[in-house]
């Protein structure tokens, strides 16, 4: 769009590429933006765009849906942004030292790897099921 034409340098555009391409870009950028309206469509939409960044130590800046909400302690392993907040946020991350930007990443995946490994996920369900009526 016209309103980034003045980045034009600086967006590198990716077709479609397999999972583990897919991380390596994820890997290499800074932040991981998930802009997200709330809705009771996004509210469905699952932290998988978190997870993934953080299983390769990227750091996230979501929209505060609940489960974003649930899941990124702000400015520890990721940042929330309400609308209208998006450009104050990305300044503040911008002054962040690489060494602290470093330092949230590491704790994002350090929550995935705790919150979303298939023996944790596993255990979650079997807790249900189990306890179901």
């Amino acid at each position: 769009p016209r309103e980034l034409e003045s980045a034009k340098s600086q967006v590198r555009r990716l077709g479609f590429v397999d999972f583990v391409t897919l991380q390596k870009a994820v890997s290499s950028v800074d932040l991981n933006l998930v802009p997200l309206q709330l809705s009771p469509f996004t509210f469905s939409k699952s932290e998988l765009k978190y997870f993934e960044a953080a299983a390769v130590g990227t750091v996230t800046m979501a929209s505060p849906t609940p489960l974003f909400s649930a899941t990124i302690n702000d400015s520890l392993n990721g940042y929330l942004a309400p609308a209208g907040h998006w450009r104050n946020r990305f300044a503040e991350f911008s002054y962040l030292p690489d060494e602290t930007r470093k330092e949230i990443g590491l704790r994002a995946r350090a929550h995935a790897l705790e919150a979303y490994t298939p023996a944790t996920v596993s255990r979650k369900l079997e807790s249900l099921f189990l306890n179901s009526d």
